[in-house]
């Protein structure tokens, strides 16, 4: 279920973790909400442990990208760019939020009740396997990182498009 605060806003949530991003760029917000569309979740209250900021740069030639109550800021010119940006930030703090998973870069699938996780290096096939197997009645969790935790062995989906 989609909860905004207004429409440049989006609260997600991963691992128990909160994360909010503010979009100040309408043309962006669309492609924010395409990539955690599968993770979208109500605002928590009182405080997020994540918020993040999209906004123009001061000379309007680009735009910036920035975490709350940090020294993270990227500036980027291709809409592309924020993904990269965003996503590399968020999941190094996810990593530090969270040391009770170990973040695998894998592909992660369910069936019967077990998850799958497809490891190897960039480039090997693991998104285009995973692709594959939903399509013979595998679930998705994951094309790009597979969080486990070390104490069950269970898989925390990270479905980010």
């Amino acid at each position: 279920m989609q909860s905004r605060v207004r429409a440049s806003t989006l609260a997600t949530s991963f691992a128990d973790i909160n994360v909010v991003i503010h979009c100040r760029v309408p043309e962006l917000m669309d492609l924010v909400e395409r990539n955690f569309s599968d993770m979208i979740a109500p605002l928590a209250t009182p405080t997020h442990r994540l918020v993040y900021e999209i906004q123009h740069a001061d000379n309007n030639a680009g735009y910036i990208v920035s975490r709350q109550n940090s020294d993270f800021c990227g500036a980027f010119t291709h809409p592309g760019d924020l993904i990269y940006l965003l996503e590399g930030d968020l999941v190094v703090q996810l990593q530090l939020r969270r040391k009770d998973l170990l973040f695998l870069h894998a592909a992660a699938l369910g069936a019967n009740g077990a998850s799958h996780i497809l490891v190897g290096r960039s480039g090997a096939g693991k998104s285009t396997t995973c692709w594959g197997l939903l399509h013979h009645g595998f679930g998705y969790l994951s094309d790009e990182l597979a969080p486990v935790a070390m104490d069950s062995m269970k898989v925390t989906p990270y479905s980010h498009a």
